[in-house]
C-alpha cells in the first residue's frame, strides 16, 4: 500500500485539484517503480522525485487494533537521503514548503530540509509525526522556529513542550481529562489552549493547527486568538491511517483562499473524517476528492 505523510499529502492535494511538487527519494526496486507509476497516473509532478540504486525504498509495517494503527519504519532507506534536485530550484517560488519531522532522522535528509528551510522565501508548513525513537529533542527548536503553520496532535503538542522546556507541560496530559463535561468543550480544551499559545509564542510560530480525536480540531493565531470545531462523525469507520495527512492536506489546499481559520477547521475535519472512511490513507477514485470540494463549494 503507497503511503507515508508527504507522499500522502502530495497526493491529497493532487486530488483536490492543487499541483504539488514532490521531493523524495526512493530507491531502483519495484517499490520505487511502484511509487512512479502511481504519481505519473496521478499526475502528481514527480520531477524532483530521486531515485538512488544503493537505498531501497521507504517501507513501514502497519498494525492496527480497533482501527488505530502503530508503525515500525524500516531503517537506512532512499528517504533518509534526499537532495536538493533541479527540479526544486528551477521551480522557485513556491506558495508553500510543506516538511514532515520523520525524515528529519537521516543527517543528508535533514541538511536538505533545514537548508531548504532558510533558503526558500514562502511560508513553511511543518507536519509533526513523532514516531519514536525517530526524533531527536534538540530538533524541536530548529523544526519549529518562526514556522508559518505547525500540525500536530494533543500528545505531540505536550511532548514538544516538554523539549521546549514549558513549565505548563508539567501539568498537562495527553488526552483530555474524561471526567470533563462531554458537551463543554471550552472546559476541555481550556489546558491545552494555554500549552499551545505558549508553544506558539516561544518558537514565533504563526499558525497552530491542532488535531485531537474525539475532541475535534483547533487553531492557535496571534494575539491569542483560538479557534475549536467539534469531531465530524465517520457514518463507517475503517481505519484512521492517514487522517491527519488528509486534515493537512485540506489546510494547505485552504490557505490560498480567503477563507477563515475555524472553516478550514471544519473543513479539514471533515474530509479527514471522508478518509477514515476508506481503507488506508488515499483514494485514487477522482470522485472521491471532486465530492469533496463540491462539499465544501455549497
Amino acid at each position: 500500500m503507497l503511503g507515508g505523510a508527504p507522499f500522502n499529502v502530495a497526493w491529497n492535494l493532487r486530488g483536490l485539484g492543487s499541483h504539488p511538487l514532490m521531493v523524495s527519494a526512493v530507491g531502483q526496486d519495484e517499490a520505487g517503480e511502484e511509487v512512479i507509476e502511481a504519481m505519473r497516473r496521478w499526475g502528481l509532478d514527480g520531477s524532483a522525485l530521486q531515485v538512488l540504486p544503493d537505498h531501497t525504498t521507504g517501507r513501514v509495517d502497519i498494525e492496527l487494533s480497533g482501527g488505530e494503527p502503530s508503525y515500525r519504519f524500516w531503517d537506512d532507506v532512499a528517504y533518509d537521503h534526499i537532495r536538493v534536485t533541479d527540479a526544486v530550484e528551477a521551480g522557485s517560488p513556491w506558495g508553500i514548503f510543506y516538511h514532515g519531522s520523520l525524515a528529519l532522522r537521516g543527517e543528508e535528509s535533514r541538511r536538505t530540509i533545514f537548508g531548504l528551510a532558510d533558503r526558500l522565501d514562502c511560508p513553511r508548513f511543518v507536519d509533526i509525526n513523532l514516531r519514536p525513537p525517530h526524533f531527536d529533542p534538540d530538533w524541536t527548536e530548529p523544526i519549529l522556529r518562526n514556522a508559518g503553520h505547525v500540525k500536530l496532535n494533543l500528545a505531540e503538542l505536550v511532548e514538544l513542550a516538554e523539549n521546549a522546556g514549558l513549565a505548563s507541560a508539567e501539568t498537562v496530559t495527553a488526552a483530555p481529562a474524561d471526567d470533563a463535561a462531554e458537551g463543554d468543550e471550552t472546559l476541555r480544551w481550556q489546558p491545552y489552549r494555554g500549552l499551545a499559545e505558549e508553544l506558539r509564542e516561544r518558537f514565533e510560530i504563526n499558525n497552530l493547527w491542532i488535531t485531537a480525536g474525539k475532541l475535534g480540531a483547533a487553531w492557535s493565531g496571534g494575539d491569542a486568538k483560538w479557534e475549536a470545531v467539534p469531531v465530524t462523525p465517520v457514518p463507517q469507520m475503517l481505519d484512521t491511517v492517514g487522517a491527519g495527512d488528509a486534515f493537512a492536506a485540506k489546510i494547505i489546499r485552504g490557505l490560498s483562499t480567503e477563507k477563515s481559520p475555524r472553516e478550514l477547521l471544519r473543513e479539514a475535519a471533515a474530509f479527514a473524517a471522508r478518509v477514515c472512511g476508506i481503507r488506508g490513507a488515499i483514494s485514487v477514485d477522482p470522485d472521491f476528492y471532486a465530492q469533496t470540494e463540491n462539499r465544501h463549494d455549497r
